[in-house]
């Protein structure tokens, strides 16, 4: 199974743990980091994520985080039609975080297309 994990998906278990559906979600995502260090499942980067965990202010976690990503199978590079297509996005509303996740899936759809 390929997979891509967003920075806010990586940062789940530093989050509150006192909401039932956050506690969830953390199981979850500590699931798929299993599978992914046990080689199961490849788990595709890309250069937002990157760039996302070199932005987080804590230290202790921006390590942590850089760790984690040492289970990265392939690491999506966004090209000149990404670029592009975030300049249409940016026309018509779209910004930061969202924008970002959309084209790393876009570069991710024509991977593996």
């Amino acid at each position: 199974m390929k997979i891509y994990l967003d920075n806010c998906t990586l940062n789940r278990p530093f989050d509150d743990q006192g909401q039932e559906r956050i506690r969830l979600e953390t199981e979850a995502v500590l699931l798929i980091l299993s599978h992914l260090e046990r080689k199961e499942w490849i788990w595709l980067g890309s250069q937002a994520l990157e760039i996302e965990i070199e932005k987080t202010p804590d230290p202790e976690k921006r390590s942590h985080l850089k760790r984690i990503t040492e289970y990265i199978s392939h690491s999506v590079q966004v090209g000149s039609k990404e670029v592009e297509r975030a300049r249409e996005l940016v026309a018509v509303g779209f910004v930061g975080l969202m924008l970002s996740t959309l084209l790393v899936l876009r570069a991710v759809k024509q991977m593996f297309s």
